[in-house]
């Protein structure tokens, strides 16, 4: 093929891709290029999708069902004391909310809070919260189980910028912009599901370093220095979770596992059944998907203990990954650590690896659960340890 054609066809495809990555989370997708929303009326018809639950227009329909309720007004220049009942803004306010009691709500009516909120479990919407002055490690928005946050932007964050420690909390239809370190810190919860959301220029997005069971579906993850990553921190845990239907567009890395062994915990596992399936890789300057094992069988002999066990690739675009890579194993759409303790561990099926900058998908010792493919990398042997047959770039 020609370097015209192959240009070509790279414009093509990337076309192809994008129309994909809306298709996966076409509301979410609406809101990187959104301008200020026009102004609705309470009971205009709610379209489905991320730009239907904006700050602004969540400010119109909430403020109109809590009116008569028992919810307190909170004006400019008031700091409140401790909240124990519902609370609604009706300016932008400076000062942090310590929150006592459960099932409260926090309605930031569209304005912007500048501080912390801190408690129990709860509800935040409507508002953006901007972290400019929060202590690193505080963490911005600090909730705990059962929690919802929807339609709240929350910005300019230090470390651990959202904190959910405790069960089934969920986090959607939300923004999360130039938060410097980590915004979702995973190591205290499990059964949290993170959908629907825009990730731009943040540190680490989402961070899982002990919990299970959570969902991270249908997001976009745009100019982060890493999208989602998994790490075993203390050994243990991080097991059977699931990041699917995402978009990560122009990052540093997408997806980073990083696994390190020891002794399996009965009940969290060991970086078990985790499974990244159906998301899209667009142009992330490092590897698309970065799967490395730092030690295994060094301290505990026995292949039982090491982690990351029954890990599914599945169904993954992966395209012009890899552009800036500084090392030769981070430069690939998909890249596996060659480790024979590793072996089995993984399984690899109907992905597509095109036009990244050296190998489409590079895992020695995978299962190859076959229908991979790998088209016009840079690297004519396309992919290494998965069968990756030339052909139609789609289902």
């Amino acid at each position: 093929m020609s370097e015209a054609n192959a240009g070509r066809m790279g414009l093509l495809l990337a076309g192809v891709l994008i129309a994909s990555a809306v298709r996966i989370a076409p509301g979410v997708g609406s809101a990187v290029h959104a301008q200020e929303p026009a102004p609705v009326e309470p009971d205009a018809p709610v379209p489905p999708g991320f730009m239907a639950h904006t700050p602004e227009r969540l400010a119109a329909q909430g403020s109109e069902r809590d009116a008569g309720g028992s919810a307190v007004s909170i004006a400019t220049g008031e700091c409140p004391g401790p909240i124990t009942e519902d609370l609604t803004l009706t300016a932008d306010l400076a000062c942090s909310l310590d929150v006592l009691g459960s099932g409260i709500t926090i309605d930031l009516g569209g304005h912007t809070l500048t501080g912390r909120i801190a408690g129990g479990s709860m509800t935040i919407r409507n508002g953006t919260v901007d972290g400019a002055g929060v202590r690193p490690f505080a963490g911005v928005i600090f909730a705990g189980s059962g929690s919802l946050i929807e339609g709240v932007e929350v910005r300019n964050g230090a470390s651990w910028t959202m904190i959910l420690p405790g069960a089934n909390s969920t986090v959607r239809n939300s923004r999360f912009i130039n938060n410097r370190s980590v915004v979702f810190d995973l190591w205290w919860g499990s059964r949290h599901t993170i959908e629907n959301n825009l990730f731009v220029g943040n540190g680490i997005a989402v961070s899982n370093q002990l919990g299970n069971d959570h969902k991270i579906q249908r997001n976009f993850f745009v100019d982060n220095a890493t999208g989602v990553g998994f790490w075993n921190e203390d050994h243990w845990g991080v097991s059977n979770n699931v990041v699917r239907n995402n978009v990560f567009l122009n990052n540093q890395v997408g997806v980073s596992l990083v696994a390190t062994e020891g002794r399996r915990h009965p009940d969290l596992g060991a970086m078990d059944n985790n499974e990244f399936r159906d998301n899209v890789f667009f142009g992330n300057t490092l590897s698309g998907m970065r799967m490395r094992l730092l030690t295994c069988g060094r301290f505990f002999p026995l292949v039982g203990e090491c982690p990351a066990q029954g890990t599914r690739i599945e169904g993954n675009v992966l395209a012009f990954n890899g552009s800036e890579a500084l090392e030769p194993d981070d430069d690939d759409g998909l890249h596996v650590t060659p480790d024979p303790n590793w072996a089995g561990f993984f399984t690899l099926k109907h992905n597509k690896a095109l036009f990244n900058a050296d190998l489409g998908i590079e895992a020695d010792g995978v299962i190859d659960g076959g229908r991979n493919l790998g088209l016009l990398n840079r690297d004519p042997r396309q992919c290494v340890g998965v069968r990756c047959a030339p052909g139609r770039p789609w289902r």
